[in-house]
């Protein structure tokens, strides 16, 4: 939706009340109204949208032992963290952030490790590089986005039409599905590269996985 500057004339208690729940939500003031508006004629705004979709990627990942959610840095961003098991349990952070983009959405995730252990960062680079590969069999040519980069995996989602008939909830739940999976794949692939075999154990996971 686009946005304009527009003058209105409220009362000094209207906005003070708006100002209240506005401070309570971590929301802005003009945010807060422009919701109340698009809620009071059965519209939905692109802030509304994300926040319903990542509620759902949310609940879902909240199931998970490994996921923890953290402070969230916006409406329309979402992080999680989990852990290897490797020396010193470095941690994982999922950040997945949805945007509008032409009439429909999109997505990408991001999932990276502030270590600086080159020997994980190999792993990790070697990890994200075969899943990738994996995933690529699975989608036709040139409709997977995806980077690996110095031990950092980035993936794009395409995601509906505004107008679509896919729900909130599908979308949500398959985005927090895959971030699991990976997750777990993640992990399987450390424990089975300490005794041997961790690209073998990696195929095997995700066509089990993908099935």
């Amino acid at each position: 939706m686009k946005k304009s500057l527009y003058s209105l004339m409220l009362s000094d208690e209207v906005v003070r009340a708006v100002d209240r729940m506005a401070y309570d939500r971590g929301m802005s003031r003009s945010g807060l109204i422009n919701r109340i508006l698009a809620q009071q004629f059965s519209m939905t705004t692109p802030d509304m949208w994300y926040e319903s979709v990542l509620d759902c990627v949310a609940q879902i990942t909240e199931t998970r032992q490994r996921l923890q959610l953290q402070p969230q840095p916006s409406a329309s961003m979402l992080s999680l963290k989990s852990f290897l098991d490797y020396k010193y349990n470095p941690t994982i952070r999922y950040s997945v952030e949805l945007f509008a983009e032409g009439e429909g959405y999109s997505g990408e995730l991001r999932v990276s490790s502030r270590t600086q252990n080159e020997g994980l960062l190999a792993m990790l680079e070697d990890f994200f590089t075969h899943w990738a590969a994996l995933e690529s069999g699975r989608h036709p040519p040139d409709t997977l986005l995806v980077q690996v980069e110095n031990g950092r995996f980035y993936r794009r989602f395409s995601l509906p039409q505004k107008d679509g008939q896919e729900s909130t909830d599908v979308i949500g739940k398959r985005i927090g599905q895959y971030i699991h999976q990976l997750d777990l794949a993640l992990s399987a692939y450390f424990h089975a590269a300490r005794i041997g075999g961790g690209m073998v154990y990696l195929e095997k996971y995700f066509d089990d996985a993908t099935k």
